[in-house]
């Protein structure tokens, strides 16, 4: 598999003990609320998809501007299939980035929800942003902790396959993120080498 790392030099983390202590957690009702909707939006999403051949899943937030240049929290839902990989294998990213998938993009949630969430706990992107992000990562975090444990992926698919949680780019964030999530083990090399970090051991 190719190295990222290796190429430009970067020494690779171990995430292990990243993993062991992230932590992620809601804070009040409101982003209680909020997991829920997330959590609800994600499963309809999956239940939509009819493409054989699904190996991975991924669900990111961004922060973007709408038509009228006001800034916003961006949650969007993509996946990739074995078919249209064989198609994209001469691309050493095609595996596992987003960007190279057959569908990239395939709804966003409702802005009013995320406006709503966001109304709740008092924030705004002039000073919060950071903040916003930590919690819109932690939420979902726990959605995709909810799905499996609610077995939708895999009533739906017949197996169990890895939800990627992301930004606009990959890093052993990423990583620590989608471990806690879906487990290590449903992640290959191919991935962690992208995220420029060690493969944590599978329990």
């Amino acid at each position: 598999m190719f190295d990222f790392g290796g190429l430009f030099g970067i020494s690779k983390r171990d995430i292990s003990k990243d993993i062991k202590e992230y932590d992620p957690n809601v804070q009040n009702d409101c982003d209680k609320q909020f997991l829920s909707e997330v959590t609800e939006w994600m499963s309809s999403v999956i239940e939509k998809i009819d493409d054989d051949g699904v190996y991975a899943l991924a669900v990111s937030y961004q922060l973007g501007g709408d038509e009228n240049g006001e800034w916003g929290a961006d949650f969007s839902f993509a996946y990739n299939t074995e078919q249209y990989f064989e198609h994209m294998k001469s691309n050493p990213e095609a595996q596992w980035n987003f960007c190279n998938w057959k569908e990239h993009y395939i709804g966003g949630l409702d802005g009013a929800a995320v406006k709503r969430w966001l109304s709740g706990n008092g924030l705004n992107f002039d000073e919060d942003e950071d903040t916003i992000e930590d919690l819109a990562y932690d939420i979902l975090v726990l959605a995709v902790m909810e799905l499996h444990k609610s077995n939708v992926i895999k009533n739906h698919f017949g197996k169990e396959l890895p939800v990627i949680i992301h930004g606009m780019e990959y890093y052993d964030k990423t990583a620590v993120m989608s471990v806690k999530a879906n487990g290590a083990g449903l992640l290959d090399k191919g991935f962690f080498d992208l995220c420029c970090c060690n493969a944590p051991e599978s329990k």
